[in-house]
């Protein structure tokens, strides 16, 4: 093909592309003539061009070669020759997949400042007309716009020597989404759970006015630390072309990019795109996740796809598992029977509302999808269940009134005559068996106390612990299945499952790290306070049950990381309790709101809000000194203060009023001390104690008051010591432990004492190995194990590239909404010689942080995170 050819062809695909498809063939048919060579050429580029959205699904592995390299000139397309080609820093390695639009590579820094693996995409020679290079610039714009851990990155741009735009983007090795969830076998809650991560990062770019419209399994690649990365920007739609360097121009009828498998009924239609249209698509994939197959059912053609997906409603998730086969269900840790059971309601109603054919009745947002999808894992009533159950019944009435009405007056006759003549019979023997059971179950609870329990309880407490819970929460379940009608009893089994759930897993007390446990047993507690203030209205006690289990699950996410989940439930509690302190006693309703404010506080000030977060203790202080003006031999009173009081001084000290917080610290000091005098064996009083010398001993190494830190840090430690020793297998002591470790090594280091600091933390990052690889491993042991890692003064200690899968387990635990574990990221990153990905990754968690009001000074975290960035900035330069 002469280049004189080659330019015809592509001055008639320019003018071709930009024209209706009605228009577009009458052009052709006018301007090839009988040249039906020349046309063939131009049709082959224009399929092309409509294929373009398959670039980068798999930037990891070879993808097909598209068609469109067929009719290209041999010495137009030298993809061959990239390969050890420089482009800025970076120098070509290999090719990694092509597209209709352009391909990708491989590539490393070769400028020597550092080593670092990128993805290079490069618009094909030849393709470089208007349109193309629009659709390219418009990714690049899109890709600037979104910062978020779980969008694949843009790095870099730049144009080649030939002047073909290019991208340089993160490399990602990864499996696609629903391999990755079956590979790894995981549950129908595990899958449901890294979805929500994926709407985290679609809602990213929902909130930056872009919709990525190619939404798919293999755009969506999970990393080995099972990090979910949303790829493939190529089609995506700015909402508001005005936010992009150059106009974007619209996509021209009849060739809508998109994969028809996953595409929504306005793509296939050629409507206007919203972001509705992306939670359309999600909803394809999260159908597939959960039952393997397409809402489609099997259709084969092209035609029928269309037409199923704009006509066809899909069937329930719940009947399509029903008939699975029993192997992919296996791989869903269940059966047919058990999947249909897990999908059938919540499930079926968050699918379909997914899937509505009309855009207005999804949801509103993806984040309303994700949101329903949190409630149905904590078994908390789902929007769209809600809604569509409503909607079905209606309309079964409307059609059926009069059926309905004699259906329901034969029942009650049937009903009550049943009723009345098996009551007493039935009465007389449900009584006799209960009574048999209970004397049974009295015997079984006295022998193993008198046996068992007395055996157990020599080998130490967790483990005494350990045993009676497993006999309590059978007793509990037993009881349970007879109490449905008796609200006493019931009320005392949900104070059964508090107490449970806090052996099993809590933030502020021992515990035996049960997570997944202690999450069952809290929501059992809620649910029971819920049903007995539903039958009973007036039951002040069941609404303040409702907040007590309410707060405990909030400590539950706390300790997950999900600080804004915690923070909703912590709130909740505390309306309630706030509504309850004119109907219940002043004692009563007093302390629990000092209970609950300094939980919100503490939350408010690890997220920055040190305005936020002082005002929440200083309530709980002013409220805990009345309590103790009332009862001053009261302990409870005298602890609710030392806890408040120096947690108000930690806040002041940290605003820069550092004199008046050490003072308020002293005061809360001298409580806990006290409170240790009166109770020297108590488990509670030697942790507390311990907890407020850690912080007593941050604030005078702020102060630089660092000998007196360094005791601080050492008692405390003491403290935190002598609890595990007495109780090795309690989780919360080790992680105490671990944190004072940590505190006093930085603070040896910086006082010379190289010696012990290398022994304390070699003894730390020990400890904490064996915490961070627990399977319920706490967003806090991630954290404190990568800043020792990351920060070590101790050179030959420090690890970085060891830190980073723990760092991105961190923020996949926490969904990417905590600045300090973004921080740590950001910091693991930068240790490892990737200050690009670390200046991201800090910028976003800066981000997340409330800046400085008027004549107030930056919370310590904004400060931290300002200074970091500014260390990574210089670092590039």
């Amino acid at each position: 093909m002469t280049p004189e050819r080659w330019k015809q062809i592509r001055d008639l695909f320019d003018a071709a592309v930009e024209r209706s498809q009605e228009e577009r063939t009458a052009f052709l048919q006018q301007a090839c003539g009988p040249d039906q060579e020349l046309r063939g050429e131009v049709d082959s580029l224009l399929d092309a061009h409509a294929g373009s959205s398959r670039l980068m699904a798999q930037p990891a592995a070879a993808l097909a070669a598209a068609s469109l390299l067929s009719v290209l000139p041999r010495t137009a397309r030298p993809e061959e020759a990239m390969e050890g080609r420089r482009l800025g820093p970076y120098k070509i390695l290999r090719r990694i997949g092509s597209g209709g639009m352009g391909s990708v590579y491989a590539a490393a820094r070769a400028d020597e400042q550092f080593e670092k693996i990128v993805a290079v995409k490069i618009v094909k020679p030849g393709l470089d007309n208007a349109t193309i290079v629009r659709r390219f610039r418009n990714e690049r714009q899109v890709l600037a716009s979104l910062e978020h851990p779980n969008i694949g990155r843009l790095l870099d741009g730049g144009t080649t020597s030939e002047g073909l735009p290019y991208l340089v983007m993160e490399y990602i090795e990864g499996t696609p989404l629903d391999q990755y969830c079956d590979h790894h076998r995981l549950s129908v809650a595990e899958r449901l759970a890294l979805f929500r991560v994926v709407c985290e990062a679609v809602h990213c770019a929902h909130q930056n006015l872009v919709v990525h419209r190619d939404l798919k399994p293999g755009n969506i690649l999970v990393t080995a630390q099972g990090v979910p990365k949303l790829l493939d920007f190529g089609i995506a739609k700015l909402l508001r072309p005005e936010y992009s360097n150059q106009a974007l121009g619209q996509t021209t009828p009849g060739t809508h990019p998109m994969t028809p498998k996953y595409a929504s009924p306005e793509q296939v239609r050629g409507e206007p795109i919203t972001t509705a249209s992306d939670q359309y698509s999600l909803g394809v994939l999260l159908y597939l996740l959960l039952t393997g197959q397409s809402p489609y059912g099997r259709a084969e053609s092209r035609g029928d796809l269309i037409e199923a997906i704009c006509e066809a409603d899909p069937e329930a998730p719940s009947e399509v598992a029903s008939r699975l086969d029993p192997s992919p269900c296996a791989g869903r840790s269940t059966t047919p029977r058990g999947l249909a059971g897990l999908l059938r309601g919540d499930l079926d109603a968050i699918l379909l509302t997914t899937l509505r054919k009309e855009p207005q009745r999804r949801y509103a947002s993806v984040e309303r999808l994700s949101e329903d999808i949190r409630k149905h894992l904590f078994q908390l009533p789902v929007s769209a269940r809600n809604l569509t159950t409503a909607y079905r019944v209606h309309k079964f009435i409307l059609r059926h009134t009069a059926a309905v009405a004699a259906a329901i007056l034969v029942s009650l006759a049937l009903l009550a005559s049943t009723v009345t003549s098996a009551y007493y019979a039935r009465t007389a023997r449900r009584e006799k068996v209960i009574a048999e059971r209970r004397f049974q179950d009295v015997r079984q609870l006295a022998r193993f106390v008198l046996l068992e329990f007395d055996d157990a309880i020599r080998s130490g407490e967790t483990s005494a612990r350990k045993v009676l819970l497993d006999k309590g929460l059978d007793y509990l379940h037993r009881l349970s299945l007879e109490s449905a009608g008796d609200p006493q009893i019931q009320s005392e089994l949900m104070d059964g499952y508090l107490k449970v759930g806090d052996v099993q897993n809590n933030l502020y007390g021992p515990h035996l790290g049960e997570r997944a446990g202690a999450k069952q047993s809290y929501r059992k507690a809620l649910e029971i306070a819920g049903a007995l203030a539903d039958a009973e209205p007036a039951n002040q006690a069941a609404r303040r049950n409702i907040a007590r289990a309410s707060g405990k699950l909030g400590d539950l996410a706390a300790l997950g990381g999900d600080r804004k989940e915690a923070l909703d439930h912590y709130r909740r509690a505390l309306g309630v309790f706030e509504a309850l302190a004119g109907k219940t006693p002043a004692g009563e309703a007093r302390r629990d709101i000092v209970e609950i404010t300094p939980r919100i506080g503490l939350l408010q000030y690890q997220i920055g809000d040190l305005r936020g977060a002082l005002a929440s203790y200083s309530r709980s202080l002013a409220l805990a000194e009345q309590w103790t003006d009332q009862d001053a031999r009261n302990p409870e009173a005298r602890r609710a203060f030392a806890l408040a009081s120096y947690r108000v001084g930690e806040m002041m000290a940290r605003s820069g009023q550092t004199q008046a917080g050490l003072e308020r610290l002293r005061r809360g000091l001298a409580t806990f001390e006290d409170l240790l005098t009166a109770s020297p064996t108590s488990p509670e009083a030697r942790r507390d104690l311990s907890a407020v010398s850690l912080v007593y001993g941050d604030i005078l190494s702020t102060a630089g008051m660092d000998k007196d830190a360094i005791e601080s840090f050492r008692r405390a430690l003491s403290l935190s010591e002598s609890l595990a020793r007495e109780d090795p297998r309690n989780k919360q002591y080790q992680r105490d432990v671990c944190a004072a470790l940590g505190r006093l090594a930085d603070l040896l280091a910086k006082a010379g004492q190289m010696g012990e600091a290398r022994v304390v933390t070699q003894r730390a990052l020990a400890e904490l190995r064996e915490l961070v690889d627990l399977p319920e491993a706490s967003e806090f042991d991630l954290q404190q194990y990568v800043w020792l890692l990351v920060t070590t003064p101790l050179a030959d200690l420090r690890n970085p590239h060891l830190a980073l899968p723990y760092a991105s387990k961190a923020v996949a635990l926490t969904n990417g909404t905590d600045p300090r574990t973004l921080d740590m990221l950001a910091l693991a990153y930068h240790g490892a010689g990737d200050t690009a990905l670390a200046i991201t990754a800090e910028e976003h968690a800066l981000a997340l942080v409330p800046p400085a009001r008027a004549g107030e000074a930056a919370s310590d975290l904004r400060k931290d995170l300002e200074a970091n960035l500014a260390l990574f900035r210089k670092a590039m330069r």
